[in-house]
């Protein structure tokens, strides 16, 4: 339950205490000023001046005179001003003390006092907050031993089969459920394994279309994957593809990775000559490419993601079937276009011009030079620039640089033979080095000249 400061109890006391005092003002205003001392009736406020010796029933309305306190002596007369003071009083002490009650049950976590068997149905509660928060009180309950035996084997069961169907949107505290029973010995082994392997997603992308005897270019990734808080690393070796039944792109090459899998996502992006035979065997057009992916996952309590190698044997080992289409397109053919839009221009030329003042850090002791330049604002087309220096008449090639239009990201570009104290940079687009990437397929083509650039010494 929600614990109630000690600023709230006193409140609620001071309030309390209005309320009472507020009631005592209406009882005094109610029951007034008495006037004279005849004697009156209780039941009807007759005066009973007159009554016949001994009478003993009221003439007015027949009450029992011989009744204790059935005879009141002398009028009463209504206080008016305690009494507007008391239910003015009274209102707002009520009205406080409402809100704050209703304040205080809404902080109340109720689900903390609800049975197991209430939170399991409300998992499958159709409004999301509610299975949200009976999920995490399922959660804290497994971590500490509480959710043990046939209800937790329902909701291990339940959580791993929402987990492998793929249609259904993953909630985090699913796998805080598993994770925390696992961490009590309530998880077994085969669940264990069921649930890290389920976790496991990959994609594999390729460029669209790639020309013969150009690189075959490809992006293995995987999503966030579907766990609670759990990281844990994937020993993974991809094959390289088969183009055709009998032929690979590249003989027997493999590229061996580690992918740590948690709440984020992850990539990686290689390149790989095709092999000129396997190609042979291909006509111009559409393709697929199929990959093997070889996975060896190992305890996370033994492997964690900072450690430098796994301890034992693995839990699993899987192998995935990953498949990609591309076109391959002749050796002549144009994949990348050059844009100069002058409409362009301004916007392009406000992306890549650094808005600080540009400098090359120049690192003599590693004999290599490199310059940061900072882009601020996304460009509206992607850019791939060869960076050239010049500086008293002579100009030379020293790096290459890369920025994409849906990444507003802050680029170095590692420049060479940085031997002047004040170069001229100069950014020419190289529509070749777009074909070593996944998407980009057209650049910004007029080159940019960023002038007099200072080179400064580091000492580190």
């Amino acid at each position: 339950m929600t614990v109630v400061s000690e600023t709230h109890i006193l409140q609620l006391v001071i309030y309390a205490i209005g309320l009472l005092g507020g009631l005592t003002l209406l009882f005094i205003g109610r029951r007034g000023l008495r006037v004279g001392d005849h004697p009156i009736c209780r039941r009807c406020g007759f005066d009973l001046v007159g009554l016949p010796a001994g009478g003993a029933v009221c003439s007015e309305c027949g009450a029992d005179l011989q009744q204790r306190h059935a005879v009141l002596v002398g009028h009463h007369r209504k206080r008016w001003l305690p009494l507007l003071m008391g239910l003015v009083v009274v209102i707002g002490c009520v009205v406080v003390l409402g809100r704050r009650g209703a304040d205080a049950l809404e902080e109340v976590n109720w689900y903390r006092a609800a049975p197991n068997w209430v939170l399991i149905r409300q998992t499958s509660s159709r409004d999301s907050q509610t299975q949200d928060n009976a999920l995490g009180e399922l959660a804290r309950r497994a971590a500490i031993g509480k959710l043990v035996g046939s209800q937790l084997a329902i909701v291990v069961d339940r959580a791993l089969e929402i987990q492998a169907d793929r249609n259904i949107a993953w909630n985090g505290r699913w796998g805080q459920i598993i994770e925390g029973a696992r961490a009590k010995g309530n998880v077994s082994d085969e669940q264990w394994r069921r649930y890290l392997r389920q976790a496991i997603s990959f994609q594999i992308e390729l460029r669209p279309v790639i020309r013969r005897g150009d690189f075959l270019v490809m992006r293995l990734s995987h999503p966030r994957s579907r766990v609670g808080a759990l990281q844990f690393k994937v020993h993974s070796v991809l094959l390289s593809p088969l183009l055709t039944r009998s032929a690979q792109a590249g003989g027997d090459s493999t590229f061996p990775m580690d992918f740590v899998f948690g709440q984020a996502s992850e990539s990686t992006l290689m390149g790989h000559r095709f092999d000129d035979k396997a190609l042979s065997r291909l006509a111009d057009g559409p393709q697929v490419a199929n990959f093997v992916l070889h996975l060896k996952v190992y305890d996370p309590a033994s492997d964690p993601p900072e450690s430098n190698g796994p301890v034992g044997a693995p839990l699993f080992t899987e192998d995935i079937q990953l498949n990609a289409n591309w076109t391959l397109a002749p050796s002549t053919a144009q994949t990348v276009t050059t844009v100069v839009d002058l409409s362009l221009r301004a916007a392009v030329r406000a992306s890549v011009l650094p808005q600080t003042k540009p400098e090359i850090h120049r690192f003599r002791q590693f004999d290599q030079n490199s310059a940061i330049l900072r882009f601020d604002h996304y460009p509206p087309i992607d850019c791939m620039f060869d960076v050239y220096l010049r500086s008293g008449g002579r100009e030379w090639k020293s790096g290459r640089l890369e920025y994409c239009s849906a990444q507003g990201l802050i680029y170095e570009a590692m420049l060479s033979s940085v031997d002047a104290d004040h170069v001229d940079v100069i950014l020419r687009p190289n529509p070749e080095a777009a074909t070593h990437t996944i998407g980009i397929s057209r650049i910004w083509g007029e080159e940019v000249v960023i002038p007099n650039v200072t080179v400064i010494d580091d000492p580190r």
